[in-house]
């Protein structure tokens, strides 16, 4: 789970990093990229502690 949290992560965060270079439609990637990264930090924390409940 820790793996495929470090690949979420690294997927947003290129993502949000090119959507800089972009500059197309920088709001709705940044959100969207910094959501993959929301979901991998949640996995990696996870991986440690175990889901809620």
């Amino acid at each position: 789970m820790f793996v495929m949290g470090a690949i979420f992560v690294y997927g947003g965060a290129a993502l949000t990093y090119n959507a800089f270079d972009d500059a197309k439609n920088v709001l709705e990637s940044c959100i969207f990229g910094l959501g993959i990264v929301t979901v991998g930090m949640t996995l990696m924390v996870w991986a440690f502690t175990g889901p809620p409940g």
